[in-house]
């Protein structure tokens, strides 16, 4: 089935920068093999993005794998958490709206949440 996936932002991310700066964060999207990229959202600990994927290559079975980064100018982006959800997780064929935990392997503790819409194209 073909998909649209809404990821309208995240709360509680860990700050990644050095100094006075928060994070910058981004979101990655994968869906078999295809992936997106919300834009970066500057010093920012609570990013909105109202970023829509609408896709058909999903199939039932495969997983959708939402990971939130900080954006560094100079090395390796910091992972800030990941989730990764089954159709049977957000509801197939009914959707899912709200928030989903981000584990982050740098923070066990913290709860950083993404808000994700998931459902069905017509």
């Amino acid at each position: 089935p073909s998909l649209r996936i809404k990821v309208v932002g995240a709360t509680g991310l860990r700050k990644a920068d050095i100094g006075p700066y928060l994070s910058d964060p981004f979101c990655v999207i994968e869906v078999s093999g295809s992936r997106w990229q919300t834009p970066v959202v500057k010093n920012s600990l609570e990013p909105t993005w109202d970023y829509v994927v609408e896709t058909s290559d999903y199939e039932l079975g495969d997983r959708l794998d939402f990971s939130v980064y900080d954006h560094d100018r100079i090395g390796k982006n910091d992972l800030l958490g990941r989730h990764s959800m089954s159709c049977a997780e957000w509801g197939y064929p009914l959707g899912f709206k709200g928030f989903i935990s981000l584990n982050d392997p740098k923070c066990k503790f913290r709860t950083a949440k993404l808000q994700v819409e998931i459902g069905p194209l017509p």
